[in-house]
Order: structure tokens, then sequence, then C-alpha cells
């Protein structure tokens, strides 16, 4: 594994019988059009843990490749911690994801690169997540995240930590207020509910309440934001969007 590489994209893959999920790639370079075998180095993570690394290996620049969620979680080292997440039952349980490519030519940059998950819940509606792209090269300490606050639905702020150290996130109001403080271990999926946090200011949009927010974030890796939103009696009907 490729772990010194100074970009990769961080995202999430929802764990559940009734949900079916493809994890797609699409290596690109925009120094060079040929089908340089490239590589996908994966890790998945959660619960304090990396859960599991592998490379596929199969990729070409400019090709669009795809993994089933399921063939990436089919490992023993997993079990227990599958099991563990898949006994909440008042929520969706989620594995955090970074991918690195690796391009087979040194000299090739792959940081133009996308990748996204497709997700199918069962009654066969489907919504698209972007991962995040990370640059350690440009790292970003404050972050302005808007977040939905819909009637009968449940919105709730993820913050995806792929450091193997604790992250401070300070949550901050525009104006006078009160911060708030948090801490997201590592290698984890920290969850709370919007209604915990201060927040800038609220706008009415089509009868649906936008919350911006400010978040400083201290650790040594950045850290992506997602809102996970799903209605109030099927944990199964849900929608993750990137902030």
């Amino acid at each position: 594994m490729n772990n010194k590489a100074s970009t990769f994209w961080l995202g999430l893959i929802p764990l559940s019988e009734e949900i079916y999920s493809i994890l797609h790639f699409i290596p690109l370079a925009v120094s060079s059009k040929a089908p340089y075998k490239c590589f996908m180095e994966i890790e998945l993570f959660a619960g304090g843990n990396i859960l599991k690394e592998c490379v596929l290996d199969e990729g070409r620049l400019g090709e669009p490749d795809a993994v089933r969620a399921l063939d990436l979680l089919k490992d023993t080292i997993l079990n227990g911690t599958l099991e563990e997440l898949a006994a909440n039952k008042n929520d969706v349980p989620l594995i955090g994801v970074k991918v690195t490519f690796q391009a087979a030519e040194p000299r090739i940059d792959t940081a133009s690169s996308q990748c996204f998950l497709e997700v199918f819940n069962k009654e066969q509606e489907n919504f698209l997540l972007p991962f995040q792209k990370i640059s350690l090269e440009k790292i970003t300490n404050t972050k302005f995240l808007i977040l939905p606050s819909l009637v009968n639905h449940k919105v709730k702020l993820l913050a995806v930590n792929p450091s193997p150290q604790l992250c401070l996130i300070k949550f901050k109001p525009l104006e006078s207020g009160i911060e708030k403080t948090v801490e997201a271990p590592p290698f984890s999926i920290y969850e709370m509910p919007v209604e915990e946090i201060i927040y800038r200011e609220s706008l009415a949009v089509n009868g649906s309440e936008i919350k911006i927010f400010s978040a400083e974030v201290a650790c040594t890796e950045p850290v992506s934001f997602y809102a996970l939103v799903k209605g109030s009696k099927d944990k199964d009907n849900f929608f993750l969007h990137s902030l």
C-alpha cells in the first residue's frame, strides 16, 4: 500500500441486507491519455480499527472500473466488526473507505481521478455518493458545512476520520454564540444529530431549513464530512450527502 500518497479519496459504505452498493473508480491523468495500468488501493476502517487493506490491480487510466461493496467486505477479518455494526438497530451502520490511485508509470499524476459509491435501497431507488478528494498538500483546517433540515426526516452530521489519531472538531457560530467541540476517534465515523450543533445561520428554502456551520479541525489528516438523511420509521430509507 502507498501510505505516502499526497492525494486520496474518502467516502462511506452503508451496511445492510436491504442495501446493494457498488464502488466506482475513474482513473484519470491530465498529463497522459495513454491507458497505463493503474492500481486502486483501498482501506476500510471503522470503530477505531483498519478492517481491511487491498489493491485492485486491473485498472487502466481513462477506463472506468467498479467493484461490489459486498465483495470488498467478504473477509473473515471483518466478520466480528461487521456483526457489531449491523447490530445497531437504530441507525445505518457505516464503514469508512479511503481510496488511492497509483499509476504503474511513476511520473503520471492521478490527482484528477474520481471515485463514487452507487447505492440501491430495497425499493430499487438509487443515489450516487461522490467521495471527497483529500490533498495533503492543500490542507484546510476550517470548512463551511451546509446541512438540510427536512420535515419528517432525521439528519445527522458524519465526520470521517481516517487518521490513527483522535481529531478535535470545533463548530463555531458566525457571530455571538456557544462553540461546540467534539472528539472524532481514530479510524472512525463520528455521528451527531444536527440539532446538537450550534449553526451559523438558518435560511428557509421551500419549507426546509438550511443550516450553515463553521468547522475547525485539528488532526494529522483532513476529516471529510457527510450528511445522513433518513426517514423516521425505516432505517433503510435514507440517503447520504457529501458536504
